[in-house]
Order: structure tokens, then sequence, then C-alpha cells
């Protein structure tokens, strides 16, 4: 389980709280996900595709390769896009 379903969870509970409910942390995730995807007001496809790469590789064992590509993320994210109309 990750901390942004934890996160979100909590969002959940907020709406309609038990009585023994005190209190939440909610460290991660937020409330209204469209600001970062929208806020400009078209999609934020870089800031998208770099948190999608680093979601899929976060359980790599492999710690040096997943720090070396978070160096390069931004320059692959920009290959990646330049593709597209």
């Amino acid at each position: 389980v990750g901390l942004s379903y934890l996160g979100f969870t909590q969002w959940a509970l907020l709406t309609d709280p038990p009585p023994e409910m005190k209190a939440a942390v909610i460290t991660v995730g937020p409330h209204d996900v469209s600001g970062p995807r929208w806020g400009t007001g078209s999609f934020g496809l870089n800031d998208f595709l770099g948190w999608s790469d680093l979601v899929a590789r976060q359980e790599d064992p492999n710690r040096f390769g997943v720090l070396l590509r978070q160096f390069r993320a931004q320059k692959l994210v920009t290959q990646a896009s330049l593709g597209l109309p």
C-alpha cells in the first residue's frame, strides 16, 4: 500500500468521518489532482510522464539505476514529447 492510497482513503473517510476519528495526517494524496494536470489550461504532459515513469520504477531493486534515470528524466520526457503533434 502506497502513501497516496492511504492519503486518498483518509480523504474518503473525511467526507463522512466515523465518531472515533479524531484527526487525519495526509502526507501524500492531494484533494484535487486537476491542478497539476490542467493548471495552465492544457494537459501537463511533462509532469505526468515524469511522475508515471517514477511510479512505474519505484520497486526496482537497482537503486543506482533508478537514481540515474531520475537525473535523466527531463531529457527522456522531452524526447518522448517531441514526436507528438
